[in-house]
């Protein structure tokens, strides 16, 4: 759920991952994994996709583990450094900052920053790493915003998930205070983590 962005600017970059995954081959011929869970689509697919090994090799079980994660954001880091742009944050959501060397253009940081997304397998395997830390069960998003607005008392528990749907193209929900667009863009960063008066999970 994680929009994709780039912002140029003479001191800084700031980026997050694409949505989905670059089209490749990979030169090694391989069986593709009997993935089963609930990203088992977006596993699949981002197998087939894989141009190189190393992406492959990290969701052949079907998880990205911490360690995992931490190796592709070195990898990024290492290849940035290559290109004299130094990586200075990399925040949970996929956002990163960067500081460019002395006397490069825009265009060669915004293409080293390209090459090093894809070379160290940010760009794949963030957008899984991501949505599956923000959404295990891989659920629809609009169902997930809905239950946290009704958890947080955005909404009233009789506004249905059929309303909120109807509703949501032109945002006309019947908010119960003044804080409901604050709270609305909380749950669509986060919908699973903002509290609120009934418990994460109940029904």
């Amino acid at each position: 759920m994680a929009a994709a962005c780039v912002a140029l600017s003479l001191a800084a970059l700031t980026a997050c991952s694409p949505a989905t995954p670059a089209a490749g081959t990979s030169v090694v011929d391989q069986v593709v994994p009997r993935y089963a869970g609930p990203y088992a689509d977006e596993y699949r697919e981002t197998w087939l996709r894989a141009d190189i090994d190393f992406i492959r090799n990290v969701i052949r079980d079907e998880a990205i583990s911490e360690q995992e994660w931490a190796e592709v954001v070195t990898r990024f880091d290492d290849c940035l450094d290559e290109h004299d742009v130094q990586l200075v944050e990399y925040e949970e959501d996929g956002a990163y900052g960067v500081e460019r060397g002395a006397g490069l253009s825009d265009e060669r940081v915004q293409a080293a920053m390209s090459e090093c997304e894809t070379k160290s397998g940010e760009t794949v395997l963030g957008r899984l790493w991501h949505s599956q830390r923000q959404n295990p069960s891989n659920q629809d998003p609009n169902e997930l915003i809905y239950e946290c607005l009704i958890r947080v008392g955005a909404l009233d528990p009789s506004y249905s998930l059929e309303n909120f749907l109807r509703d949501n193209p032109e945002f006309a929900f019947p908010f119960l205070s003044d804080d409901g667009p604050d709270l609305y863009a909380k749950c669509s960063s986060a919908p699973l983590t903002v509290a609120g008066d009934r418990p994460i999970g109940s029904h």
